[in-house]
């Protein structure tokens, strides 16, 4: 073989590559009226039992906003940014915490760490391939998250919502 047929083959691979690796970022749209579906969740707190999540998403930003059925005025809402980097937050406790949001295939993966360093938390969301189930794995380092009122004891959860409507506002 010649130099020049090497170089070829070369960007050729190369550029199957990058078309491959751009093909296996497809980002979700997770917009939408969410109920979680506690039959095929696990580890949920009691409040879990009767939430709603709205989402409105716009490129690489979300805005999240959960509600309480029995009022459906918001207990905790927040803003992610999906770049990568790390974003100062409020925490659904209350408390300061560092949220870092990327897509890795198609499931976002969002990165929560306490103030003080002593709770970390990594999210999956990912989409059902028809968009009508959102399940959203929480696995925790350190102190377990949300160890307090979860059914089952502290530890890793997984919620799982049925999608009941638009994101409304």
């Amino acid at each position: 073989m010649n130099l020049r047929t090497d170089r070829m083959r070369i960007r050729t691979i190369a550029g199957l590559m990058f078309v491959c690796a751009g093909l296996a970022q497809t980002e979700q749209n997770f917009s939408g009226t969410w109920k979680l579906d506690e039959s095929r969740s696990t580890n949920f707190g009691t409040v879990d039992q009767i939430r709603f999540d709205t989402i409105w998403q716009e490129g690489s930003r979300l805005k999240v906003k959960s509600s309480l059925a029995i009022k459906l005025t918001p207990f905790w809402s927040e803003d992610l940014t999906v770049d990568g980097k790390p974003h100062a937050a409020v925490g659904s406790t209350g408390r300061p915490e560092t949220v870092t949001s990327s897509w890795q295939g198609s499931n976002l993966i969002v990165r929560r760490e306490n103030s003080a360093g002593e709770n970390q938390v990594e999210e999956t969301w990912s989409l059902s391939p028809d968009g009508q189930v959102l399940t959203i794995v929480k696995m925790g380092k350190g102190r377990p998250a949300a160890s307090e009122g979860v059914r089952g004891g502290a530890g890793d959860r997984k919620l799982v919502f049925t999608k009941t409507g638009p994101a409304t506002r």
